[in-house]
């Protein structure tokens, strides 16, 4: 998927931490208050972060071409669950009367859970709470630093004896 122009992840700009979340797996819908029977939701499990760094938990597909998708993202970043607007391959911004770019992380026993809330004008989308678990590149990094001082000592040489 070419995300080029729309999409800048965390590994497109350059990923300056330690570690590179690679892999998403586990997925689980934990609680589904909610899903708007024009959608369905899509789980991408075993998804991988592509080339831009884009890692995708999953899809709010519209069975309505005149609806937009909404995307989950993970946001290595923020170490969050982001949602995003597409209407065909263009992403769009939360307008006014648009609510859900931003989820609440709910403390949990094991993985990372998010309360998700996805809102249009006079429409709601989804509500519930989704969970997974992140597949991690860890990058270890040593330094080792050598000092070694050299001391000389010049001694008298003795005298010789006439």
């Amino acid at each position: 998927m070419n995300h080029k122009g729309r999409w800048k992840g965390s590994r497109f700009k350059g990923n300056e931490g330690g570690s590179t979340d690679r892999k998403v797996f586990n997925i689980k819908v934990v609680e589904c208050d909610y899903c708007n029977p024009d959608y369905d939701l899509e789980i991408l499990e075993g998804n991988e972060i592509d080339d831009e760094g884009l890692l995708l938990i999953g899809k709010l597909k519209p069975k309505v071409d005149e609806l937009p998708e909404f995307w989950l993202r993970w946001d290595a970043r923020k170490d969050a669950l982001d949602v995003d607007i597409y209407e065909g391959s263009k992403k769009k911004d939360w307008g006014k009367g648009y609510r859900g770019h931003h989820t609440e992380r709910i403390e949990k026993e094991s993985g990372r859970n998010y309360k998700v809330l996805i809102e249009m004008p006079k429409m709601k989308v989804y509500e519930g709470m989704l969970g997974f678990n992140l597949e991690r590149d860890v990058e270890l990094v040593e330094r080792l630093s050598l000092s070694e001082e050299i001391i000389v000592v010049k001694k008298n040489a003795p005298k010789k004896k006439p």
